[in-house]
């Protein structure tokens, strides 16, 4: 287990070692159930962009160790789901899990079936949804076959790892918290490298400037950061589908 991993596990009340800025009332609200949510001002307000520090934080998705294609976004979003399904156990087990690197069919969970009731199962299931498509006809395997590979291949940095809805804040100390400075960290010193070396594909959807990657082939970022897309109609895709192919192992 890395160093990141490590230092995510000695979180306490799902704030990272030194994050204690985002406990700060101009940066975050702490509801701890979705009743409260509901009552609160926050509900359904699109002009909301604080970091909801009751929910568990999402700072990756998927095996760290194991997954060839990385991507790179800014933070986890903001749903109702979040709130509602924050303590249901077959959730938490799989957060725990993530935690521990030690989930097996599903690495990036959000690919699991069993959270359809999530709305990061409709999120990411619908980012691969071409693709998937693709390596079917390609690889001429069903659906839950790729479902599973795309899985154990794929994982999820979150620059800011608490959820927040449409642009949260992104000033001067929010971008100087310990848990930003160490997934950048981890990008720069232990992706890159990699990436540079043509080893994994990095996939920077968002927040490329606060990243800092180099340019590679291996490294893209030219991706609308508003709508970003993994459909192998267009040259991303292409990419990542042409990376994906020669990995697959019956």
């Amino acid at each position: 287990m890395n160093d990141y991993i490590e230092e995510w596990l000695k979180r306490k009340n799902n704030i990272f070692p030194g994050d204690e800025l985002i406990l700060e009332k101009q940066y975050s609200v702490n509801y701890t159930t979705s009743q409260e949510y509901i009552k609160s001002s926050s509900f359904n307000d699109p002009m909301d962009n604080k970091f909801h520090i009751g929910l568990s934080p999402l700072p990756f998705l998927g095996n760290l160790s194991r997954a060839s294609v990385f991507i790179l976004t800014l933070n986890p979003g903001l749903h109702i789901s979040d709130y509602f399904t924050e303590n249901n156990p077959v959730f938490q087990k799989c957060l725990e899990d993530n935690f521990n690197q030690v989930l097996e069919k599903y690495p990036l969970f959000f690919l699991n079936p069993e959270l359809g009731f999530h709305a990061g199962y409709d999120y990411w299931n619908k980012q691969i949804k071409s693709l998937r498509e693709a390596l079917c006809e390609r690889l001429n395997l069903s659906r839950e076959i790729i479902q599973k590979f795309l899985a154990k291949e794929i994982a999820v940095l979150e620059l800011i790892p608490y959820h927040a809805q449409g642009n949260p804040n992104r000033n001067k100390s929010i971008l100087s918290l310990p848990s930003v400075k160490a997934v950048t960290n981890y990008a720069r010193t232990v992706l890159q490298p990699k990436a540079l070396k043509e080893e994994i594909l990095i996939l920077n959807f968002r927040a490329v400037k606060e990243w800092g990657l180099e340019k590679g082939e291996h490294i893209l970022k030219d991706f609308n950061p508003r709508n970003p897309s993994l459909n192998p109609k267009n040259t991303h895709g292409k990419r990542l589908l042409e990376f994906l192919l020669p990995r697959y192992k019956s």
